[in-house]
């Protein structure tokens, strides 16, 4: 939800289409909860992304084809965010 949030923003921190047209593909109304995510909470979930992805980025830089395992996920949208069409993301 957070991801979605920020993506609709008119400048982004972090682009997250994907966590968007999840969000949009359920028949909910998720406007009382936007709404009512604390800023401060809001702001440590992009931070967080943000400082995932950079990692997993540079990581894929050095191992262009790694395979990585993302363990306890839940439903994540990292891979949407970094894939660089080689490597294989496992969940």
């Amino acid at each position: 939800m957070g991801r979605a949030v920020e993506t609709q923003k008119q400048k982004p921190l972090l682009i997250d289409n994907k966590a968007v047209s999840i969000i949009n593909s359920i028949p909910y109304d998720f406007t009382t909860i936007s709404k009512n995510i604390n800023k401060l909470v809001q702001a440590g979930w992009i931070a967080r992304s943000i400082f995932f992805d950079k990692k997993i980025k540079a990581f894929i830089d050095l191992y262009s084809d790694a395979t990585i395992v993302n363990i306890g996920c839940g439903l994540d949208t990292t891979f949407d965010r970094i894939d660089n069409g080689k490597i294989q993301w496992l969940i």
